[in-house]
């Protein structure tokens, strides 16, 4: 059902703002909504330079326990699940959360210096590498010679001797000493010496030789002494790596006090969201919203009691479109999800998920439709939906598949089938005796046709009750003419037409003469009234037979409930199929181990993609063959300030 709201008013002192603000928060039951007054005396709250504080804080806060998942993972079981604090704990005083944003920014910097203390590693490693061949080097490396000498470092891109360095040279060697300083198949590397009064000449002829200078800067030390002073700043930038990674390893410990602080940060800021919604004076401040009727005169109480405040409690107007909160038991409530995926109720369509449920789960379980999965789904499900601890959304999400699960053993039992033909296939190869699991109703790939037409025979009833819920929506509206006219005289039709299949099929003529009758009336009324909005007599009649023409919409969407013995009997046959190769070797030992290897794997690729697909196909006749029928959809989702955190579940002790 969809819960009525209320509207809320609360005057009170400005001094109080925050207390009100934090049972709102803890309550979860009221929606703001902007005040609108034109009083000159009221004035908004600009909060956008805290909400860009508290963004900035929940983006370190973020990486700062990313970081510390990198250096020690947090052990997490197979579910995530939020840790239970008591209510009082999400409230941390001004010191404490000083003190927590200079450890959360202290751990990001630390990372910081590790990541370029690391890059700086690693460019200088690359200084080393390039210097390192020119180790045997006894003088500084940008020795540029004497008085009237000059030398040079160069590098030729092969490797060379030194008769064919001197080859090279040509006729001008005699002029220029030289030496081999290190040498291998990529490269020589040479050092030069020549006068001052031969540096033109012996500088053209080491350049024609093809010589390259060094591509690195060249020091005033020797290259051991450069690689020294190179490693020990290595040294020093290791120590600082060892440093801050031990800062950070130090707050691992700090983990969830970091984890709280977030929570923290995230609540203040939907706090402060919420305040710019608020107007106020000097001394007050005024607040609006919703509220639903079963809790108001409690949050209306609390507030009055806890705060010297005024609330007022009125009727949402007419024209206004109240947020939707869905109230529904335990069956049909696993279902909602669904429907929102959908598309939230509007305020004039009715809840459907206490009728979807019923036909969700049948659905489900006619297209899975094995009661081995069924056990499988239905025990796997139920555990995280009713046993184990998990958040809210999965545990409903699970109990939905859980109902599911059972449905589809049902229908299992009804077809005959578990893990498919298992039973005979595995009593008759291993054990020499045929044991038969015989189905309750029907076997499907024996009678096809049966179930395909008790498909489309449950599609009709769908499609009816879909046509039966807007003729209520519209009489509830008022419009009594348009519910029989252009609804009523449809379902008569349609349940003509399953008077008439039904009398045919069972050779009952009182009840297809009766359904052939209703249909005629359904189409007379039909054809007289579909152009009631035309003045001309002849445009009106027009109209209303073109609109038998829909017919052809509902005989389509009748017939897409064939998809129920399709998928039913597709899970069947791949699971026989699965089966059958899987004792292909026959019986014995080893071929026992292939049967259990070719069962697990056969029989999960079925389970998995044949749940898929009845997951999306029951998904596809709600919403569009059923909702299609009466469901207008477009509401808004109730979304009242919160306690929405993401690490911890803060609750009353």
């Amino acid at each position: 059902m969809i819960a009525k709201m209320k509207k809320i008013m609360v005057i009170g002192i400005k001094s109080q703002r925050k207390s009100v603000m934090e049972l709102l928060q803890q309550s979860s039951m009221v929606e703001f909504s902007e005040v609108e007054s034109s009083e000159q005396a009221l004035e908004t709250i600009d909060v956008s330079e805290r909400i860009m504080q508290f963004d900035r804080y929940l983006s370190a806060t973020k990486l700062a326990l990313d970081i510390l998942e990198e250096y020690a993972p947090a052990k997490t079981g197979m579910v995530s699940v939020r840790k239970a604090a008591p209510m009082a704990a999400y409230s941390m005083v001004q010191d404490e959360a000083k003190k927590m944003g200079d450890i959360v920014f202290g751990i990001a910097t630390a990372q910081k210096k590790v990541q370029e203390a690391s890059t700086e590693i690693g460019r200088i490693r690359g200084k080393i590498a390039s210097i390192l061949p020119w180790a045997n080097l006894d003088v500084a490396m940008n020795f540029g010679g004497t008085e009237k000498t000059i030398s040079t470092l160069a590098f030729l891109p092969f490797e060379a001797d030194y008769e064919q360095i001197g080859a090279l040279l040509g006729d001008r060697k005699e002029k220029i000493y030289f030496e081999i300083i290190n040498g291998d198949k990529n490269a020589t590397r040479i050092f030069f010496l020549y006068l001052r009064q031969d540096q033109d000449e012996a500088e053209k002829a080491i350049r024609e030789a093809g010589c390259v200078p060094p591509s690195f800067p060249l020091s005033h030390l020797t290259p051991n002494r450069k690689i020294e002073r190179l490693e020990e700043e290595i040294s020093n930038l290791t120590q600082t790596i060892a440093a801050q990674e031990k800062f950070i390893a130090d707050c691992v410990e700090k983990r969830k006090e970091i984890q709280m602080f977030y929570d923290h940060i995230l609540l203040r800021k939907d706090k402060y969201t919420q305040l710019a919604k608020l107007k106020q004076t000097q001394q007050t401040f005024i607040l609006q919203g919703f509220v639903p009727e079963k809790y108001a005169q409690a949050v209306k109480e609390k507030l009055e009691k806890q705060t010297q405040s005024y609330v007022d409690l009125s009727e949402v107007p007419q024209e206004e479109e109240a947020p939707v909160l869905l109230l529904n038991n335990g069956f049909s409530r696993p279902v909602e999800g669904i429907t929102k995926t959908y598309s939230m109720p509007s305020k004039t369509d009715i809840d459907p998920n206490g009728i979807m449920a019923f036909f969700y789960y049948l659905f489900f379980g006619m297209m899975f439709s094995d009661a081995g999965y069924g056990l499988l789904l239905a025990l796997g499900a139920g555990y995280f939906g009713f046993i184990a601890k998990v958040e809210k959304s999965t545990r409903e999400n699970m109990r939905m598949f859980c109902y599911c699960g059972i449905s589809t053993t049902f229908w299992g039992l009804m077809y005959g089938s578990f893990f498919g033909n298992v039973i005979p296939v595995v009593s008759s190869t291993f054990f020499g005796t045929e044991q038969i699991l015989k189905p309750i109703w029907l076997d499907p790939v024996q009678e096809p046709l049966t179930l395909l037409i008790f498909s489309v025979a449950l599609g009709l009833v769908q499609i009816i009750i879909g046509l039966g819920i807007h003729f209520y929506e519209l009489w509830k509206q008022g419009e009594k003419l348009s519910a029989v006219f252009d609804v009523g005289f449809w379902i008569l039709i349609l349940l003509g037409v399953c008077a008439l299949a039904g009398g045919m099929l069972l050779g009952g003529n009182l009840a297809s003469d009766i359904g052939m009758y209703m249909m005629i009336i359904g189409a007379v009324g039909l054809v007289l009234t579909q152009g009631r909005d035309k003045k001309n007599i002849f445009a009106r009649l027009l109209s209303g037979i073109i609109s038998l023409y829909d017919v052809t919409s509902y005989v389509s969407d009748a017939l897409s409930y064939s998809r129920l013995m399709a998928l039913g009997l597709a899970t069947g046959v791949i699971a026989q199929v699965v089966n059958t190769m899987g004792t292909l070797g026959g019986g014995g030992i080893l071929n026992g181990i292939v049967f259990i290897v070719v069962f697990v794997v056969g029989h999960a690729l079925n389970f998995a993609i044949n749940c898929l697909g009845a997951y999306v196909h029951t998904n596809r006749l709600q919403y569009v063959e059923f909702f299609s029928k009466f469901y207008e959809g477009g509401g808004r989702e109730f979304a009242p300030l919160a306690m929405h955190t993401k690490y911890y579940e803060f609750m009353e002790e």
